[in-house]
């Protein structure tokens, strides 16, 4: 059986993630230049500080969408980017987002 465990990620007042969130979003994401790790790791805080801020109200703003088809599932997109990272959430007890995985879009089936 596998177990996946819930964890307060970092300094972020209410959000969560599988425990596994930040390495997957390291090794699918993150590029092997310093400066294209730079990039998308400015990009995923200012995404995250966002959620925090505005949990489930951050569906207004740009770049964050709900999933179609799945009632409880969101994303956060970085449109035309090289890599298009797309970030999969859903919200918990009273609106606290829980990230689930990071990956790349390549085309729009990806989300099945």
């Amino acid at each position: 059986m596998i177990v996946l465990e819930i964890q307060k990620l970092g300094n972020y007042e209410d959000i969560y993630a599988l425990d596994l969130f930040l390495d997957d979003f390291e090794n699918t994401v993150l590029g092997r230049s310093q400066s294209e790790s730079r990039r998308y790791s400015a990009w995923l805080q200012r995404k995250l500080d966002d959620l925090d801020q505005y949990r489930e109200r951050a569906i207004q703003l740009r770049d964050f969408e709900k999933v179609e088809g799945h009632n409880m599932l969101y994303s956060i997109r970085y449109p035309h980017s090289k890599k298009n990272p797309r970030i999969i959430y859903f919200f918990v007890h009273k609106g606290k987002p829980v990230l689930l995985l990071a990956f790349l879009e390549k085309k729009s089936s990806d989300y099945e």
